[in-house]
């Protein structure tokens, strides 16, 4: 690892601000100029970070697709044994990205070289690796297919989170983040096509409503209004065959992003890019 600097305060003040526009629909001034969101309404806000694709990791780190759980279960142990006080909801990406930020700043604080330079920097790596990694960068890069205006926050927060992996060189760590080790057993015993397609951990595609409705209207399906699962199900039950190519055709092409994410972070995106092509490939 480099030596910190300038660059990783940065880096870290660049999370924070990240972070802002997930927390908060009416966004400051400064921050809507920083990325670009100047016509990025309260109401476009709702739309994607509380309704369409909630901006916490147990959503996108568990079959189930729900808060709490496993994921949930396995950061507060993570904490604990750190030494870092628990906070609530530590799986979310607003809180994840304050805390990469402030791992950073108590590292940069520590004498270089010392015992506790060593040991943030270890936690700091662990916690990256382990938590963060296996969903941010995909979450991010997600929120873009729903609502390109995002693309800047989304670079800004893929691009920032991969200088930090670059500088620790987890892109060289070749184990698999434990929270996403098993989901290819996982995935083969999902109970149908429908639970297997509506969650992103299990078929390594973000398939939003309104992804859904664009990509069923452009093989000439109808979908039904209702929960990602009901609309799933209508399009099944129209034409198998045709929903498979809305189900196929869109997991190709995100399956396609995480596999050029995957150079920047290593095993994490990986895993995503596999999960989306074994899918895809289940659907021919």
């Amino acid at each position: 690892m480099k030596v910190p600097g300038a660059d990783e305060r940065a880096r870290a003040e660049v999370l924070r601000a990240c972070s802002e526009v997930v927390a908060n629909a009416g966004l400051h001034s400064e921050i809507r100029t920083l990325f670009g969101l100047e016509g990025f309404s309260p109401a476009d806000h709702t739309e994607v970070f509380a309704l369409e694709l909630l901006p916490d990791a147990c959503i996108y780190l568990s079959p189930g697709a729900q808060l709490g759980g496993e994921p949930a279960e396995r950061l507060d142990g993570f904490l604990a044994a750190a030494g870092i006080e628990p906070i609530r909801e530590a799986t979310s990406l607003v809180n994840q990205l304050v805390m990469v930020a402030d791992m950073i700043d108590r590292l940069l604080e520590a004498p270089p070289g010392s015992g506790d330079s060593a040991a943030m920097e270890k936690v700091l790596a662990a916690f990256l690796f382990e938590h963060v990694l296996p969903w941010a960068p995909v979450y991010a890069t997600a929120t873009t297919r729903l609502e390109p205006r995002l693309s800047s926050w989304a670079g800004a927060t893929v691009g920032t989170l991969a200088e930090v992996a670059g500088w620790l060189e987890l892109q060289s760590w070749e184990m698999t983040p434990s929270v996403l080790d098993g989901r290819v057993k996982a995935a083969e015993d999902a109970s149908d096509l429908v639970a297997l397609a509506a969650s992103p951990y299990l078929c390594g595609t973000f398939l939003t409503k309104r992804i859904l409705f664009e990509r069923a209207y452009g093989v000439g399906l109808a979908p039904r209004i209702g929960s990602r699962k009901f609309i799933i199900s209508s399009l099944l039950e129209q034409s198998p065959a045709a929903a498979a190519v809305v189900l196929r055709e869109e997991a190709e092409f995100q399956g396609e992003r995480w596999a050029e994410l995957a150079s920047a972070f290593g095993v994490p995106l990986t895993s995503w890019a596999d999960s989306a092509s074994a899918f895809s490939a289940s659907l021919v």
